[in-house]
């Protein structure tokens, strides 16, 4: 295992990080607001002429690649309506999504789809038509939790499906199937808050939770029994506090940084853990750039890259 720190400006490091597979490159929604774009190596490939709302602790900026292969950066600008950035050139579309609430979470869906949970607790969810322009499709009647420290409370699951937590009782998760206006309750066996949830990435409707109380869960619903399975992952990971340190790849490894070490990293695959890594910065942000790669930051601090991390020691 190697791990190499990218050179980014200190000032610009927010935890607000993608990586796009086919370009090997990065793109960061930086604490000033402005979009700039970097080299695997981290070289500065420019940066956006406009600015949009950035925040460490909450999911504030999504990925979008249409039918045609253009790529977009979804983010929201300072009167919270939605911007559709092109990749390329990091200029706006013209049109943005007219919105008038902070979104606590921006993502999108594999069919081009945007969806918000916003600062109300309602779900959103807009669809581009054939004019290019974005409409609401569908508004959840049933609040879903969120809370400042809460950083992504909502995930997309197999097919365009939203999965969120019921803010009236945590012991229950909402799915919301948009494409239909319909939105079922599921009950799960505990209730603390949920602070992020990530879709896992195998067939079915699956996904992990980093709760509140330090304790990450797996869940898997059985849609026709109305049931979800339980699987603990870990009782000790940090993922309160608004840090984004809960990350999946996409042949299924859980990687997570624990809460009595916030410098250590694990990453579980089939309930089993098979690595611990001592990372060189604290981890407020874990996200998987290849399925053997993680890039790694602390707000403010650093930003590595670390390769070969499943390889044997």
């Amino acid at each position: 295992m190697a791990s190499r720190q990218l050179r980014i400006e200190e000032q610009n490091i927010f935890n607000n990080f993608i990586f796009v597979q086919d370009k090997q490159e990065l793109i960061s929604l930086a604490r000033d607001g402005h979009i700039q774009k970097f080299s695997s190596s981290g070289q500065s490939l420019g940066q956006s002429k406009n600015t949009y709302l950035s925040n460490d602790r909450h999911q504030n900026i999504a990925f979008l690649e249409d039918r045609q292969n253009n790529k977009y950066i979804i983010c929201q600008d300072e009167k919270y309506n939605i911007r559709l950035i092109r990749y390329v050139d990091l200029e706006d579309v013209a049109n943005p999504i007219e919105n008038d609430t902070y979104n606590h979470v921006l993502d999108t869906t594999s069919n081009t789809a945007v969806v918000s949970l916003n600062a109300n607790g309602n779900v959103q969810v807009w669809k581009r038509g054939d004019d290019g322009l974005y409409t609401r499709k569908y508004l959840s009647t049933i609040k879903s939790y969120y809370s400042q420290d809460a950083y992504k409370p909502l995930a997309v699951i197999g097919e365009d499906i939203i999965v969120t937590q019921d803010d009236d009782s945590h012991n229950n998760f909402i799915l919301h199937y948009w494409q239909s206006s319909v939105q079922k309750k599921i009950s799960s066996s505990i209730n603390p808050n949920v602070y992020c949830i990530q879709p896992f990435p195998t067939a079915g409707l699956n996904f992990v939770v980093a709760y509140d109380d330090k304790t990450i869960m797996k869940y898997s619903v059985d849609e026709k029994q109305n049931r979800i399975a339980e699987t603990i992952v870990s009782r000790d990971g940090n993922n309160g506090n608004g840090w984004k340190s809960l990350s999946i790849s996409s042949k299924g490894h859980i990687a997570f940084s624990e809460n009595t070490d916030r410098q250590v990293m694990h990453i579980q695959y089939n309930n089993v853990d098979v690595k611990t890594i001592r990372c060189p910065t604290l981890l407020h942000f874990i996200g998987w750039i290849s399925d053997d790669s993680i890039l790694v930051s602390r707000s403010k601090e650093d930003v590595y890259v670390m390769d070969n991390v499943l390889a044997s020691p």
